[in-house]
Order: structure tokens, then C-alpha cells, then sequence
């Protein structure tokens, strides 16, 4: 689970260029995607939902295992059972009501992060600084190039890239 103090030190910086950000409707859309898929034990919405660069470490790391015959299984029973299900525990606490913070909040690498909130009923509105403990998820803009066609799409971080961990 994200400790209090990693939730703190990872979204310290609320604007970008001295300007709050809206999180959009895609970024949205995927932080509640995201929760639904590891609620539900959905692994493959929540693999598609991942990005390339933690996909890429998580082959690395099978393909390892599996030459060094640590790991004797499939692919993907070692996404469920060594990502999915570590993955699935550190959110678990947000998957009923969940809230959804407005604004974008960005690491001192300046990637993207929406914030989910558990419990919420009803949209919350601050009017004084507040301390919530938030669900932080690290989002990252993703390019797909089809011959001349380019799609870009929001894709989850699993990794922490400052301690190299989920």
C-alpha cells in the first residue's frame, strides 16, 4: 500500500506553470476504468490499460525468471499473480464509491497524476486547504502509429520510477 508520506511527496506540486489543469474526460475515464478492471479481477482490461514502458518491464522480468527457472509458469499467470494481484491490494481500499480529484496533480518528473478518492457519495468541495488520503494513479500520454495515422491515449504507470517498485 502507497504510504501517507509517498502520497505527499508525489503530488506536491498541484499546477503546471503556475496553473491548476483539469483532469479531461479520457483521463478520467481511465482512472475509473482502471479501478473497475482490478475491482472486478478483469486482467485483461487492466493489461491494455497499462503502458508499454511498465509492459516492457514486466516482460524483462518474466523472461528473466523464466530463463533462470524461477518463474515456471505462463505469462500470464505471472502478470496475475505477481502484478495483478499486488496491483489489485494496493487499490482496494477505493474500489467502492469512488471519487475522483478535478485537477491533475504532477510529480517533481512532471508526470500526470489524477488522484482517486474513496468513499465518495457526493462531489466534495474545499474551500480551505483540506488533507485527504487520496488513491494516486501515474498516467502518461501513449502514441500508437498506424502507417501514417497516430492515436494517442492515456495509459497507467504501475512502476515507481523513483524506487523501481509497484
Amino acid at each position: 500500500m502507497i504510504g501517507i508520506k509517498e502520497v505527499k511527496i508525489m503530488i506536491e506540486q498541484d499546477t503546471y506553470n503556475g496553473q491548476y489543469v483539469n483532469v479531461t474526460k479520457e483521463q478520467s475515464d481511465l482512472g475509473f476504468s482502471f479501478i473497475e478492471a482490478l475491482k472486478n479481477d478483469d486482467l485483461k482490461s487492466f493489461w491494455s490499460m497499462v503502458c508499454e514502458l511498465d509492459k516492457s518491464r514486466v516482460y524483462g522480468i518474466y523472461y528473466s525468471l523464466k530463463n533462470e527457472q524461477l518463474f515456471l509458469g505462463e505469462f500470464e499467470d505471472f502478470v496475475r499473480t505477481e502484478i495483478f494481484e499486488f496491483v489489485k491490494e494496493k487499490y482496494k481500499n477505493v474500489f467502492d464509491n469512488t471519487g475522483i480529484a478535478s485537477h491533475l496533480r504532477f510529480s517533481e518528473f512532471g508526470e500526470h497524476i489524477i488522484c482517486m478518492v474513496p468513499n465518495t457519495v457526493a462531489p466534495l468541495h474545499f474551500i480551505a486547504e483540506t488533507e485527504i488520503y487520496v488513491f494516486p494513479i501515474t498516467i502518461l500520454p501513449e502514441t500508437k502509429m498506424n502507417k501514417m495515422d497516430s492515436e494517442v491515449s492515456w495509459k497507467a504507470r504501475i512502476y515507481n520510477d523513483r524506487d523501481f517498485m509497484i
